[in-house]
């Protein structure tokens, strides 16, 4: 397609030179061709003095845009595209084109615009035919707000007023109509929902969910994530999903993820039951201690109580508790018994 777009180009920059004096006006005679297209722009809200506000530039400023045809009534429909400051065309609507179709531009470059007919390729502002005139007119894309024009410099974008001369046309410049945004449209996007999960299991969001956007541009937005924590029993992460398109707009949701910790400890060794003589020592240094583990907290805290009941011999009945930070608890028993064998 690009071999068959730069051969047109050839052949219209020839013709465009040899039939330029007889086909097309001086330029100084364009603007008192105008008053359809003023007319045009008059009813349908847009701010334009088509003497005035026409744009001296030779190229559009590089970023993403949205294009919409606004006017494709008159003359030709067919495919539109953009090309590049290295002359690369590329199309961005394939086929025939109409009024109310929309699309996106994305160039890191300049770039202007072109429409291809059955009559040739026509350009903003002629770049790609130096010398000539041009086939189309370009105007700052300023709309009403409300019953009156505001005054100021508007450059979010631009009104394109493509003219069809080598089908013959009046000079008018209303055979069709291109209107370019500035992309400022955020992506939509959709947060994973909140989850709750236990102390140990994984937090990643191939587990908990991820987040997904779309965007009216950027086929692709990317999206990222932050977490920020808070609280203990249960925790609560807050995780924050950002989505950006290809013009830096960003759109962000939060997702809560509670951890919560509901599981004791586990005592991994409670001291085997024990005699001891009357007199001997009965603290755990001498009778043993219990040692526990905990999925969360890699130090539970372990303490241990006694009752005693019976004599001769006695029963010393030690508890053993192991608590984690969250507050759940496991134990174990382990019976000391006190004989006295000893006589008088």
């Amino acid at each position: 397609m690009k071999k068959v777009l730069i051969s047109s180009l050839v052949v219209v920059t020839a013709l465009i030179l040899s039939l330029g004096a007889v086909l097309l006006p001086m330029a100084s005679e364009v603007k008192a061709q105008l008053s359809d297209l003023q007319d045009w722009l008059d009813a349908n809200g847009y701010c334009i003095n088509v003497n005035e506000d026409g744009l001296d530039i030779e190229m559009f400023e590089g970023g993403v845009y949205r294009v919409t045809i606004v006017n494709g009534e008159h003359g030709f429909a067919n495919p539109t595209g953009w090309y590049t400051n290295a002359q690369d065309l590329h199309l961005i609507f394939p086929e025939p084109v109409y009024e109310g179709d929309s699309a996106c531009v994305t160039s890191e470059v300049e770039f202007g615009f072109y429409i291809i007919s059955n009559e040739g390729t026509f350009f903003t502002q002629n770049v790609l035919n130096p010398g000539d005139f041009d086939y189309a007119l370009v105007f700052p894309n300023t709309k009403k707000i409300g019953a009156e024009c505001e005054e100021g410099t508007y450059t979010r974008g631009y009104i394109v007023a493509f003219e069809d001369k080598l089908g013959g046309g009046d000079g008018d410049y209303d055979d069709r109509i291109l209107e370019l945004w500035q992309d400022t449209d955020a992506p939509v996007i959709t947060c994973p929902d909140d989850v709750e999960i236990e102390c140990g299991e994984s937090t990643d969001p191939a587990d908990t969910g991820e987040a997904t956007a779309t965007d009216t541009c950027d086929p692709d937005p990317a999206i990222t994530h932050s977490d920020s924590s808070s609280g203990t029993c249960p925790e609560i992460i807050t995780r924050t999903w950002t989505a950006t398109d290809d013009a830096d707009n960003t759109s962000s949701c939060e997702q809560t993820i509670t951890v919560q910790d509901t599981t004791p400890p586990e005592i991994t060794y409670c001291p085997p039951d024990v005699e001891v003589d009357c007199g001997e020592s009965t603290d755990p240094s001498n009778t043993g201690e219990a040692t526990a583990t905990d999925n969360c907290d890699p130090d539970p805290a372990i303490t241990h109580s006694d009752s005693s009941s019976a004599t001769c011999p006695e029963i010393l009945t030690r508890t053993w508790t192991a608590t984690d930070d969250c507050g759940n608890a496991s134990t174990c028993v382990q019976t000391i018994t006190v004989q006295d064998t000893t006589p008088p």
